[in-house]
């Protein structure tokens, strides 16, 4: 069954957008008849959380909450104000997106086996110290449109990994 997410930072939610929400969207961009089902959007709210949480900005709105979202007031990379308790439209785009691929046959995760989506990244100076950074392996030619959708809330991958 899907919880949909509405900016209270509800504990069971395991989507950001209705099927409703989404329908529209594509109907008023004039996609036509698009087939999403709530197990679609589930997995693509999944799909985003997993491949781009770790670089979300701002912080939980609340440390109950089942999703990612809502976060705490944040501004975004052209310096608007994202309101506290909020689900960006940004990040429904995506879903949306995300929802679709998956509706098309798409396996937004890449492998049956989520762990070899895992990667880690290590940064150093040679001969000094070094730093590492485990993350979830976005890496799909067919989801990268996603990146850009969701590129105006999210910080910079690489300077979460500094020495």
């Amino acid at each position: 069954m899907m919880i949909v997410e509405d900016g209270t930072g509800i504990a069971d939610a395991n989507s950001y957008v209705t099927l409703e929400e989404a329908e529209t969207y594509f109907q008023t961009k004039g996609v036509g008849a698009c087939h999403i089902t709530e197990s679609d959007l589930i997995a693509a709210t999944e799909y985003i959380d997993l491949a781009y949480g770790d670089v979300y900005m701002g912080r939980l709105y609340s440390n109950e909450q089942g999703l990612l979202f809502p976060r705490t007031g944040f501004y975004d990379r052209n310096t608007r104000q994202v309101e506290e308790g909020t689900i960006p439209k940004e990040l429904k785009r995506a879903v949306f997106y995300a929802a679709k691929l998956k509706s098309e046959g798409t396996d937004l995760i890449t492998s049956k086996d989520r762990e070899s989506n895992i990667k880690t990244i290590t940064q150093g100076v040679s001969g000094a110290v070094s730093q590492s950074k485990t993350y979830f392996d976005r890496g799909q030619e067919n989801t990268a449109f996603i990146g850009g959708v969701i590129y105006p809330i999210i910080g910079d991958f690489y300077d979460k990994v500094k020495v």
